[in-house]
């Protein structure tokens, strides 16, 4: 499958790397996790969205030196999903990080609200990692 977006052509568009298992292995949470998070209760699918955000900002914060966006943007995500098996579904990953990522965006300041208006379209595109790379998801923002 050909990629939505183009790495050769993301130039100097900001980036941000969010590496690591946070997550039973994986990077992130996916939709199904965050979901039966909340039905045994709210408080607890709160508080794992809130953690994910806290890790989303965090790496926005070090990674953009300030950058923040002055132009409607198109949001670029490159999934890096492990070897090991155990896939899931692709619109239960990006739905819960483009939501987390998004949130932290606009909590950090690069973004001054998710809406339609600032966020004019999304990519998601889905990589399996290499032996010995750690899952990530990486993040580029075009200004539009």
């Amino acid at each position: 499958m050909k990629p939505q977006f183009d790495i050769s052509q993301a130039g100097d568009m900001p980036r941000v790397v969010i590496s690591g298992n946070y997550y039973n292995g994986k990077c992130f949470p996916s939709l199904n996790n965050l979901l039966a998070a909340y039905s045994r209760l709210p408080k607890i699918g709160n508080a794992m969205k809130q953690k994910f955000q806290r890790i989303a900002a965090w790496e926005l914060r070090e990674q953009l030196n300030g950058w923040k966006a002055e132009k409607p943007l198109i949001v670029h995500y490159r999934y890096f999903e492990p070897r090991d098996g155990h896939y899931r579904d692709y619109p239960n990953i990006h739905g819960a990080a483009s939501k987390i990522i998004l949130d932290a965006a606009q909590a950090a300041g690069v973004i001054p609200n998710d809406c339609p208006k600032w966020i004019l379209n999304e990519t998601h595109d889905f990589y399996l990692c290499e032996d010995g790379e750690e899952t990530r998801i990486e993040v580029y923002f075009e200004e539009v």
